[in-house]
């Protein structure tokens, strides 16, 4: 087999052709995830599991975190609802829906926490007109006042806001659920004090 010098241009040429393309098929790609991404709607979801604002993805914590928008979706209402929700996730209720006993990944010792306060996951009180809902997984240290061998629950409360707003539903269903709501959100000093307050 004789390889000529022709040949060998013509080749070194086609190469060069296609590691010249690459970079935009590359970019046309990453482009194409983007979209897609936006498309499906994913968005950035800020937790407070080190006691400040930060991506989930950063924080080097096991958790599920369920906003505003998707305790109302999975109509998450009170303790048994967050546990069917929640991998590895048990709680143990007793009469009237309030926790006796709360285990993560079957490990006892889960602390629960509203709006960064140790307190008891009562049946219907804490999902009402929340911000999100975080469930950290693994011991957790004293970061809240607290340490837990199984890991913790954060509660966070919507805060108030310098808007004039509000909402009220009425919900009826099966098995004789019905449930009124309302909140109103007054801002009282302008950037200094604002009031929110609901009723469920």
């Amino acid at each position: 087999m004789r390889i000529t010098l022709k040949s060998m241009l013509a080749a070194t040429a086609g190469l060069g052709a296609l590691a010249a393309g690459t970079p935009g098929l590359a970019q046309a790609q990453a482009a194409d995830d983007q979209a897609a991404a936006e498309s499906n709607g994913l968005q950035e979801i800020v937790v407070t599991a080190r006691r400040r604002e930060e991506k989930a993805q950063t924080v080097p914590i096991v958790m599920d975190v369920f906003n505003q928008q998707a305790l109302a979706q999975q109509d998450i209402r009170e303790a048994q609802e967050l546990s069917h929700n929640t991998p590895g996730l048990t709680i143990v209720s007793s009469y009237r829906g309030y926790a006796t006993n709360v285990f993560l990944r079957g490990v006892p010792g889960v602390i629960t926490y509203f709006d960064e306060v140790p307190s008891t996951l009562a049946g219907g009180a804490f999902y009402f007109d929340l911000d999100s809902v975080q469930a950290l997984k693994g011991p957790q240290g004293t970061l809240f006042g607290l340490n837990a061998d199984a890991g913790a629950i954060l509660f966070q409360p919507k805060r108030p806001t310098d808007d004039f707003e509000g909402y009220g539903q009425f919900t009826v269903g099966d098995y004789g659920r019905h449930e009124v709501q309302a909140v109103v959100n007054l801002p009282v000093v302008a950037d200094k004090l604002s009031v929110r307050a609901g009723i469920d």
